[in-house]
């Protein structure tokens, strides 16, 4: 799958092939309204702007991801990973105000943000 791909590209340093992957399979998951798939790949879109220093706005997604109606254990699992390294970055104030605004996030106007930036 996309996803599988986005992830070993990850794991080894390919950030812009990984990033390629993610979109692609983001769109083909919107195309579908697979509202499941989308938030899996929003959760990998955390773990990408954390790498790249965009640690409240993954937190934010984390907000949105955790507090969605279909949330998987999948995207659940990519979450649990993240929370660990946003306490680390994060305080705790800055963390639940970053986690309170997420959940007022619309999934698919995030989805398409992140296509179309």
């Amino acid at each position: 799958s996309l996803m599988n791909l986005c992830e070993v590209c990850f794991a080894v340093g390919e950030e812009e092939e990984g990033v390629s992957y993610l979109r692609e399979g983001l769109g083909r998951a919107l195309e579908v309204r697979a509202d499941p798939l989308v938030l899996g790949c929003v959760a990998k879109l955390e773990g990408h702007l954390m790498r790249r220093g965009e640690v409240g706005r993954a937190a934010e997604l984390v907000g949105l991801v955790l507090h969605h109606p279909a949330l998987e254990i999948d995207a659940k699992g990519g979450v649990d990973d993240l929370l660990p390294k946003l306490r680390d970055a994060m305080s705790p104030e800055e963390l639940e105000r970053a986690l309170e605004r997420g959940r007022g996030l619309d999934l698919e106007e995030v989805a398409r943000g992140f296509l179309s930036g």
